[in-house]
């Protein structure tokens, strides 16, 4: 009895798809982030004002993109040459503890990444005229994207009927 080389040559290339469907699996990850708003607001806040903002819309493990900035010309007050003045104080909090606390000029931007909810965004008013001013949260969590999932998942299926015809074909036939 001899063996039959064609079962070892069928197994050979059903191990051949095998091992390209992984690598088409795994080498061609991408990950992108995912830029959903959650939370937009814009308000007005008087000389002095104070606002709070809850916010019951976010997940934890997730990551969000946070940012409070001054729509429209503010007149800038009588300062002297260099010396920049803040407009508004942030504080973000959440169930724990306050994450920061910052004064800002026009804008202000924060990325929460380790948090539990819910968040509390404190804002304050540090000039002598009402400011107009925008609230965003962004959720912007990256995502795993994989091109070639779908074939790499049908070359293993193709691999299963080629492994057992490699299999019936490595029979011993007698002479």
């Amino acid at each position: 009895m001899r063996p039959n080389v064609g079962g070892a040559i069928v197994l050979t290339i059903a191990a051949i798809l095998l091992i390209t469907a992984g690598y088409l699996y795994f080498a061609f990850v991408q990950t992108e982030p995912v830029y959903k708003e959650v939370f937009s607001r814009r308000f007005s806040m008087l000389s002095g004002g104070t606002a709070s903002h809850e916010i019951k819309e976010v997940e934890e493990g997730r990551i969000y993109d946070v940012s409070v900035s001054i729509e429209g010309y503010i007149l800038e007050e009588d300062t002297p040459a260099g010396k920049v003045i803040n407009k508004f104080y942030v504080a973000i909090s959440d169930a724990r503890a306050k994450i920061v606390e910052t004064k800002a000029h026009t804008y202000f931007a924060w990325t929460l990444y380790d948090f539990q909810r819910p968040i509390t965004i404190e804002i304050k008013n540090l000039t002598n005229q009402t400011l107009y001013l925008s609230l965003r949260i962004v959720d912007s969590t990256r995502t795993e994207r994989r091109p070639f999932e779908q074939v790499s998942q049908w070359m293993c299926l193709i691999s299963i009927p080629i492994i057992m015809l490699g299999i019936w074909m490595m029979r011993l036939k007698p002479n």
